[in-house]
């Protein structure tokens, strides 16, 4: 269907177009031919577990060093999406966020489900989804790598997967203190200590401590919500007694509290009443002014520790490699499920997890032959014990009458093994041919226990109360995959890949029937069918790379709503196709200004989908952009002082997104559902003395003032569609010393 442009649309698409212009015919954008002592530098990923040209991999992959997570203020997975091509974040608290790379996001807080984008932090797998949103500091690199990751890595990714790298103990004395203020109230405290600690020992310490008032205002209150406060250590130790054997040892641990997420009606001018006789019109049309229900202590409490154990052992050109990682993680979350005055919907949810995972891989990556390989083994386990308390219209509302206390706890213990390899061979000087195969098994034991108790239990269960269940299952699968890159010159590489991935099944912890407890929901297989082409130009001042791929996907997982009901469950909707194309740029247009731009465009629906008697082929999928755009401009300036000025804007946009497999704008002619585009735009000045020991920084957020939608909720018979809206702008300025 048609729809005219909007003029900031018609804006956009022009922008693009010029911008794409410029990045095809560079000698545009600069006429300055002298400028020839300076190229973009080589990007080194660990992408397929050895350290390779991010340029030579037949991988799509997006790399960002440290000095771009240190500027662009990144610190957690939902700052990285925005500098991803076809990244997108769906979030309905800090605890349960749902990352979509290539379309695919499916997920769930409960304790017998995976996501399909994987996130993992220097070798670990983060499996449970309450971890993955955790804030991380002192990076050396993050890489995202789209598309399914099924080979080399400790889980299968169907979507993608997001790895942080932190930076490593080093001989070099260095330290480094960093302390930022900000509008609302926003305070940082970052450290860092590294250096060597005897001939065969080196050590790292770091740290950081961020606290913020909160973003929302409760009319009636006046006090803030969505106040937060975090306190992270890391320290590390790294033993190399000689030049074959190196042993590293991490010990994190992290601690955070903040208050309640806040949610409003999503149609803010409508007047709402309830069949229970309650009554709401929002108070203000300000997406960060609410009036929420004060009747609890409603926040978050979330706190993680763990050990990662890495040692390398290398014999001659074939290295041992073993990653050995535990980690304990609790969190507590409380909150008003509609946004409302009226105690209509108060839910609390306890979390508490162990994971531990051992991988052991053998590799020659350091032969200088045609021939390289990797094989490896993988183990993990978790426990999960999650129970959520939930009452439905409290007292007083209708005298009490109403009121119903719904209970559910659940605890899963989730194993999984895979068995991998890899091998790469070079068919001449310019073709390689790289296969890969693994076979993987997961195995999930499940209890459940869900009692509901009042008159409008039937909002939590479809039979009588309580609820029993228990069950376990396995899967398996052997996925595979075969690339071929050729290298068109010196500066450019075609590559072709067919891939396949796989993510287990799973259990519903909100199930509302004893046979939807115990009944598991099948695992999700892909096909993925992928061109591309890396290359650089303009004596490496350039670098230019395009993919072209498509994703049929068979049992996709889906988190939806079933009719009236209170909670999500996972379904398999059958079949879906995800096909696009994504665009990744960096131009070094002077020996001052440098430009990075991403962009995709996607073509997604539906193949196969009935939910509740509904046949939903054709539809759109849920939480996927039809496209994104983002553009970083860096400028640097030399002071006639020695000192050196720095300059930065970064602009992301997307296009609007359905938040529920209905497309419910297009089926009731409302806007129910639909997640409006967003432009967003950060900046950053920064002075670095002529020593390089200090750096002053002035930085904003969102500087547009944006409201972004992060998540719309069902719509309920009690309420409107809750809405949860993401950051306002934000400011500040921050120094740092470093010898």
């Amino acid at each position: 269907m048609y729809r005219p442009l909007k003029k900031h649309q018609k804006f956009h698409s022009s922008y693009l177009g010029a911008f794409c212009i410029l990045l095809a015919n560079p000698s545009i954008a600069n006429s300055d031919t002298t400028l020839n002592d300076f190229q973009l530098e080589e990007i080194v990923v660990s992408a397929r577990k050895i350290e390779e040209n991010s340029q030579a991999i037949p991988i799509s992959v997006t790399a960002l060093s440290a000095e771009f997570v240190k500027k662009a203020g990144i610190s957690n997975v939902a700052d990285t999406l925005q500098f991803t091509p076809g990244a997108a974040l769906f979030s309905s608290s800090p605890l349960e966020q749902q990352y979509s790379i290539r379309g695919v996001s499916s997920g769930s807080e409960g304790a017998a489900s995976e996501s399909s984008v994987l996130v993992m932090h220097d070798g670990e797998v983060l499996s449970r989804d309450f971890m993955r949103s955790a804030t991380y500091f002192d990076v050396e690199r993050i890489e995202v790598l789209r598309g399914p990751q099924g080979i080399t890595y400790g889980k299968n990714a169907t979507g993608g997967l997001v790895h942080i790298l932190s930076k490593r103990p080093t001989s070099d004395f260095e330290s480094e203190v960093v302390i930022g203020l900000g509008n609302y109230g926003d305070q940082k405290v970052e450290g860092v200590i590294n250096g060597s600690l005897g001939e065969t020992l080196a050590g790292r310490f770091s740290f950081s401590q961020t606290q913020r008032d909160g973003y929302t205002e409760d009319l009636v209150t006046g006090k803030d919500l969505d106040s937060w406060k975090n306190n992270s250590a890391r320290a590390q130790l790294l033993f190399t007694p000689n030049d074959d054997l190196e042993i590293l040892v991490r010990a994190h641990w992290m601690d955070e509290e903040g208050g309640q997420t806040p949610r409003k009606n999503f149609d803010e001018d409508v007047a709402y009443s309830s069949p229970l006789g309650t009554s709401y019109t929002e108070m203000s049309s300000n997406p960060w002014k609410v009036s929420n229900s004060n009747s609890m202590d409603f926040g978050t409490t979330r706190t993680i520790s763990g050990i990662n154990l890495h040692i390398s052992q290398s014999y001659a050109d074939i290295t041992l490699t073993s990653i050995t990682t535990y980690r304990d993680a609790e969190a507590q979350m409380t909150r008003d499920g509609f946004g409302t005055p009226d105690d209509l919907f108060l839910t609390t949810s306890f979390d508490d997890a162990q994971t531990f995972s051992q991988e052991i891989r053998l590799d020659n990556a350091l032969s200088d032959g045609d021939l390289r390989w990797l094989a490896g083994l993988y183990y993990s386990q978790d426990t999960h014990h999650r129970i959520e308390d939930r009452i439905l219209a409290a007292a007083p509302i209708a005298g009490g009458t109403m009121e119903t206390l719904d209970y559910i706890d659940q605890k899963s213990k989730n194993s999984g093994l895979g068995i991998f390899s890899e091998i790469k061979y070079d068919l001449s000087d310019r073709a390689t041919l790289t296969l890969g195969a693994r076979y993987s098994a997961d195995k999930k034991e499940f209890d459940l226990y869900h009692s509901s108790v009042g008159a409008l239990s039937f909002a939590f269960i479809d039979e009588p109360s309580p609820i029993r269940g228990s069950a376990e299952e396995q899967w398996s699968a052997a996925t595979g995959s075969i690339s071929l890159t050729y290298d068109l010159s010196a500066d450019a590489m075609a590559y072709a890949t067919v891939s396949t991935g796989y993510k287990g099944g799973g259990f519903n912890g909100e199930a509302t029937t004893s046979a939807g407890a115990t009944t598991p929901f099948d695992e999700e297989n892909v096909l993925n069918t992928e061109l591309g082409i890396k290359s650089e130009f303009w004596s490496n001042r350039l670098r230019l790379n395009l993919a072209v791929f498509n994703l049929d996907y068979a049992d996709i997982q889906v988190e939806a709503f079933a009719d009236g009901a209170a909670a999500p469950i996972i379904d398999n909707a059958g079949e879906a196709n995800i096909k696009g194309l994504e665009i990744d740029a960096h131009l070094a247009l002077t020996s001052r200004l440098t430009l990075i731009s991403g962009m995709s465009l996607y073509d997604h629906e539906y193949q196969e989908y009935v939910k509740d008697g509904v046949d939903l082929a054709g539809n759109k999928l849920a939480n996927v952009p039809d496209w994104t755009f983002n553009l970083t401009a860096l400028y640097e300036y030399d002071l006639s002082s020695g000192a050196i000025l720095q300059a930065r804007v970064d602009y992301n946009t997307r296009s609007d997104i359905f938040d529920d497999p209905e497309n419910w704008d297009e089926n009731d002619g409302g806007n129910n559902g639909l997640r409006e585009r967003v432009d967003r735009v950060n900046t950053r000045l920064t002075w670095i003395s002529p020593d390089s020991q200090w750096e002053l920084d002035v930085w904003a957020k969102n500087l547009l003032d944006e409201a972004e939608v992060m998540n719309v909720g069902p719509k309920f018979f009690l309420s409107q569609r809750p809405v949860v809206y993401g950051a306002p702008r934000t400011y500040g300025l921050t120094v740092k010393y470093s010898m």
